[in-house]
């Protein structure tokens, strides 16, 4: 077994760990997103989930409605620094983010549903 056992392929993002990011309220920004992404890759963390779920009580003026124009720029923002970082970016889909969004929906369907009995 010489030097030639010694030589270790590359590790690349799937062969790291990988956590969930709980993004409360979806509170973020593009300061606070790009220092903890450097964080994690300094870790060595290899992939971040990312799991929208409801906000922080007294914060929600900073919360960003889900799947909103904002939101999705800071989701793409994420994974662009996440790439410089060697972090592969995922998203969580059964999050309260989404029963939030379709509580939204309902509701704007609800308001035209009614608009539209009214005429």
């Amino acid at each position: 077994m010489g030097a030639a056992a010694q030589n270790w392929p590359e590790v690349k993002p799937e062969a790291r760990s990988g956590s969930r990011w709980w993004w409360l309220g979806s509170a973020v920004d593009k300061d606070n997103l790009n220092y903890n992404l450097k964080e994690y890759g300094k870790a060595g963390l290899g992939s971040l989930e990312v799991t929208p779920i409801y906000g922080v009580k007294g914060n929600e003026s900073h919360n960003l409605c889900f799947l909103s124009p904002e939101w999705m720029e800071m989701f793409r923002y994420t994974q662009e620094v996440g790439k410089t970082n060697g972090i592969d970016i995922d998203m969580n889909t059964g999050t309260d983010g989404l029963s939030e969004a379709l509580r939204f929906l309902f509701h704007k369907l609800q308001q035209k549903l009614f608009l539209n009995v009214m005429r």
